[in-house]
C-alpha cells in the first residue's frame, strides 16, 4: 500500500543558524524548545517567512532589499511534526523532496550523512 501525504502548508518552523555546522547539530537533536523558532510555511522562501514573521522589511518594496542582503549568508533549518497514523507504525517510511534549494548553485548538494547515521522519529 502507498500512501502519499502532502506536508505543504503553515504547520512548519523556521530558525537561523551562523553557519551549516550550527544548523546540522541542530537539526540532530531532539525537539528543543520553541525559543528562536519563526512560523513558516511550505512551499515558500526563507525570505518570505521572515517577512511575514515581521522580522524583515518588505523585501520588495524599493531598496528594502539591501536591508536583508544578510538572510542567505545564514544556515536555515525548517522542521514540521508529522502525525503517523496507527495502521503505519513501525513501517517504514520514505520522505521525498521536491524543490528544495540546497544552497542556490545549479547542482549544488546538501552534505552526505555518515554511513552509519540513522534517522528516526519521536
Amino acid at each position: 500500500m502507498r500512501l502519499v501525504r502532502s506536508l505543504d502548508g503553515a504547520e512548519w518552523r523556521i530558525k537561523s543558524h551562523l553557519g551549516l555546522d550550527g544548523a546540522l547539530r541542530a537539526a540532530e537533536r531532539p525537539r528543543d524548545p520553541d525559543g528562536g523558532w519563526l512560523p513558516a510555511a511550505v512551499p515558500g522562501t526563507v525570505l518570505d517567512d521572515l517577512w511575514r514573521g515581521g522580522e524583515v522589511p518588505n523585501p520588495y518594496h524599493e531598496r528594502n532589499s539591501l536591508l536583508v542582503e544578510w538572510v542567505p549568508e545564514r544556515a536555515w533549518t525548517y522542521r514540521r511534526s508529522i502525525a503517523i497514523d496507527d495502521a503505519l507504525a513501525g513501517r517504514r517510511a520514505i520522505l521525498r523532496l521536491e524543490g528544495v534549494d540546497h544552497g542556490g548553485a545549479p547542482g549544488s548538494r546538501p552534505p552526505r550523512p555518515a554511513p552509519d547515521s540513522t534517522t528516526g522519529s519521536t
